[in-house]
């Protein structure tokens, strides 16, 4: 796994979607004293190890879907994903633009944007 990939999956992680609305957060569950409670910086992004909002990234025909926690997952545990996911990130257009809509449109995020109306 690159430096680019963690770069980029930072980035996008940063700005997850508020589509959905939870309930409470998750925290790590594999940090068994700190639940990295504190977020780790890295490169301008800080890495959390606790969530409650999901990072959508779409593929190639399909969208992926994580919690935007992955990033400590991937630092901490040495969590490796799939490459087609890291594939998925590296061409994913910045959030929040009109190519990232489209993205999302083209690859099954009707429903997404429909709930989400005027995402900024």
């Amino acid at each position: 796994m690159s430096n680019a990939f963690f770069t980029k999956m930072c980035r996008l992680a940063s700005k997850p979607l508020p589509v959905f609305i939870t309930a409470g957060f998750h925290a790590c569950p594999f940090c068994k004293f700190t639940q990295a409670l504190t977020a780790q910086e890295y490169d301008g992004f800080f890495v959390k190890g606790v969530s409650q909002l999901n990072v959508f990234v779409p593929g190639n025909g399909y969208l992926f879907v994580s919690p935007e926690s992955i990033t400590h997952y991937i630092d901490a545990h040495r969590y490796f994903p799939p490459q087609e996911f890291q594939d998925a990130v590296m061409a994913c257009p910045e959030p929040g633009t009109q190519t990232f809509r489209k993205a999302l449109l083209e690859n099954g995020g009707r429903v997404l944007i429909k709930q989400i109306g005027a995402y900024k």
